[in-house]
């Protein structure tokens, strides 16, 4: 039911695609007529129970209206009493505090607070734009200070999507109108800060994001939104005036952020608008406001609202907000650190853990967060507990097909900031040919070395090598931050052939591992048997590996097929296998395929269109095997949204239909933890998991997976 809601919902928002507009209609005035027709939205929500009292409306003025409700009939309203002041989303052009109910039923239930909702005017409905959106943000505020009598410290303001994008607007100006003090704090689920869409995700995350995806660029609702069309449809402005998106009274992001009230930001990795959020909590923590957020690698647009009455992840957000709404509400003394700070909630957390970041200031718009050490806050205390050690980590993996990148920052922009560890594993750095053979490559590691060095240099943000190995055109390179390299030891590196005769370079894998935390984690890039129907030969090349390739605390740590051993190193020490390790990443061009015919090309390429993984997923030769335990036993991968990643006709996004390769999902990163085994108990979360289509040089994408590790 829950999977069948959600795809309901997806399709219901396909409304904002003009291409379904009649031809005799007006397209923007069809356009608004469809984002209002909010019944099926409606339809969605369950019934609340028949012993919660019934919103009530308050009239504020001619032009707002309050949606009053509350969990539990004896609450009453005092100037004591802790209140949520609610802004709806809708593009600013839709929406209605009643798609919000069962959320702000259910945080109410939990945090004994009465919820006032805002009905405000809808753009462009009588020459409304957002200006006037925001006076009824104010005159709401007023309201709620002048005739309830409620202090400002205990109200907490909270908004979706475009109401989030008011939230912001409306903090903002309150510091010009006199005697008006900020709030308590605001919650800020996906907000759009920058009006003119010109931030990196929107373009990198269109087609992954089912809510922003079906809109068209420029987002019609934008424009409507800041006066550019009227109420009929009519082109209102001149081009020019489009550029006022960027205005601070239409845009948070270029308005003034000094003296902020607390904020928590929350928004998907995977959404159009996560670099809206991402460059608005680097504003405010150059602002020195307190800042708080959750990056969620599950659920969509608005990860608590929009989700709340589909699924269990979106009711896990709202817990989160329920969370942050319960300490912050609550406090006694707010404790000011010396240092900008940031606190990141994870799902694996109940309680935030504190970190405070240094901000590099030299990349304009880019977040990066320097973690200098991580503690707990405790409610009503100002002791500092020591968090378990964790680990942040990012894994690269690029079949570049002997291509070369000169230009660091087109690397740059694969790789995750501010994270421990960077690896970078690479396939087909050289042609995989004898002839290529019989070359000497060696320049080949330092040449990539030097430009991912050049890639990783963010300012104040350090990071060295903490090893590498090369087994012909297979390159694997770990970069640590030079803070966290005191805490690596025993680094050990290995390689083995599965190529030519069982021994060649031009197939294996390579591996380096090392102890973290009293932890012991492995690295091994691979690069399989290649070609549709040698499933059986990829499984065979993966055995080999795990069962080889180990590493000799004495010793040189090759692997010589003539050892007696089995494994590498000509040492007298104990050997390491692979599957001793606490944590085994296993990623690179593993080389699985869909098991589909040739003639069934363009049928595959249809589901792509659609976006229909699952049917992708479900004939994923790799998928299957680890299905019938014949390869990578007790191995996860996150859930795969994202495009097969192999074969493209390079230098662009299309497929090569002329040598009839299936698209396939070659490039993988996979995982396994042995906490049970080894008797330490590790918490691991997978961050995000992504192709990265922008990149065109080669026949394959390259595939970035993040990741945090927390040792207990």
């Amino acid at each position: 039911v829950q999977l069948l809601s959600m795809y309901m919902i997806i399709r219901s928002m396909e409304f904002g695609n003009f291409n379904q507009c009649p031809r005799h209609r007006n397209k923007y005035q069809w356009f608004i007529e469809q984002h209002r027709n909010n019944d099926f939205l409606l339809s969605l929500q369950p019934r609340l129970p028949s012993f919660v009292d019934s919103p009530t409306k308050i009239q504020i003025n001619d032009n707002a209206v309050f949606h009053r409700l509350c969990y539990y009939k004896d609450i009453a309203l005092s100037n004591d009493t802790q209140v949520i002041y609610h802004i709806h989303g809708g593009s600013f052009i839709g929406g209605e505090p009643a798609m919000y109910y069962p959320m702000l039923y259910d945080i109410s239930r939990q945090t004994q607070m009465i919820c006032f909702s805002l009905q405000y005017r809808l753009c462009p409905d009588h020459g409304v734009t957002i200006l006037h959106q925001v006076n009824d943000c104010v005159a709401a505020y007023k309201y709620l200070l002048n005739n309830l009598h409620l202090k400002p410290s205990n109200i907490c303001i909270m908004g979706e999507s475009s109401g989030a994008t008011l939230v912001l607007l409306l903090l903002q100006k309150l510091k010009l109108i006199p005697n008006l003090h900020q709030p308590k704090c605001a919650v800020l689920q996906s907000p759009c800060t920058d009006l003119s869409y010109s931030l990196p995700s929107i373009r990198v995350n269109k087609f992954y994001d089912c809510f922003e995806g079906f809109v068209e660029f420029p987002n019609p609702c934008l424009d409507i939104a800041v006066g550019y069309v009227d109420e009929l449809g009519h082109k209102a402005k001149t081009d020019e005036d489009i550029n006022r998106k960027k205005d601070e009274r239409y845009s948070p992001l270029y308005g003034d952020w000094d003296n902020l009230c607390d904020l928590y930001f929350m928004a998907a990795i995977h959404e159009s608008l996560i670099d809206d959020s991402k460059y608005a909590v680097k504003r405010a923590l150059t602002a020195g406001v307190n800042v708080e957020y959750h990056w969620d690698a599950f659920c969509g647009h608005c990860p608590s609202a929009a989700w709340h009455s589909i699924c269990s992840e979106g009711r896990d957000n709202t817990t989160r907000i329920v969370d942050y709404l319960n300490r912050k509400m609550n406090e006694i003394e707010e404790i000011k650190s010396p240092e900008k700070s940031a606190i990141i909630t994870s799902p694996h957390i109940p309680v935030p853990q504190t970190d405070e970041f240094k901000l590099d200031e030299k990349d304009e718009g880019e977040l990066i967060l320097d973690s200098i050490l991580h503690r707990q806050r405790r409610h009503r205390s100002e002791a500092v507990i020591d968090l378990p050690p964790k680990l942040s980590l990012c894994i690269l993996t690029w079949n570049v097909n002997t291509q070369r990148i000169s230009d660091p920052y087109r690397l740059r922009k694969l790789l995750e900031k501010g994270v421990d560890l960077i690896v970078v594993g690479l396939q087909e750095i050289v042609d995989l040919n004898a002839k290529s053979m019989l070359k000497n490559h060696d320049n080949l590691e330092d040449q990539w070395e030097s430009v991912i060095l050049q890639a990783l240099t963010f300012g104040d943000l350090k990071y060295c090598k903490l090893s590498s190995i090369r087994l012909f055109g297979i390159l694997l390179f770990i970069f640590v931050k030079l803070e966290v390299h005191s805490y690596v030891e025993d680094v050990m590196s290995n390689k083995i052939g599965t190529g030519v005769l069982g021994l060649g370079g031009n197939k294996g894998a390579v591996a380096i591992r090392f102890n973290v935390f009293d932890r012991n984690v492995v690295f091994v890039c691979s690069h399989l048997a290649a070609h549709q129907g040698n499933v059986t030969d990829r499984n065979a090349d993966f055995h080999k590996i795990m069962s080889k390739l180990t590493f000799s605390e004495t010793g040189n740590n090759v692997y010589k097929s003539e050892t007696p051993r089995d494994s590498g190193g000509s040492g007298n020490g104990k050997n390491i296998t692979i599957d001793s390790h606490d944590v085994i990443f296993w990623f690179g061009d593993l080389n699985y395929r869909l098991d589909f015919k040739d003639t069934e090309v363009p049928k595959v390429i249809e589901l792509i269109q659609k976006k229909k993984w699952n049917s992708l997923v479900k004939r994923d030769q790799l998928f299957l095997q680890i299905r019938e335990k014949k390869a990578f036993v007790g191995f996860k991968e996150n859930q795969i949204r994202f495009q097969p990643t192999f074969k493209f006709v390079p230098d662009s996004n299309e497929y090569d239909k002329v040598k009839k390769r299936i698209p396939s999902y070659c490039d993988r990163v996979l995982w396994k933890v042995n906490g049970k085994k080894t008797q330490k108990k590790i918490v691991f979360d997978c961050l995000g998991y992504a192709a990265l289509t922008d990149q065109t040089m080669s026949d394959h994408k390259p595939v970035v997976a993040v990741f945090e590790l927390k040792m207990k």
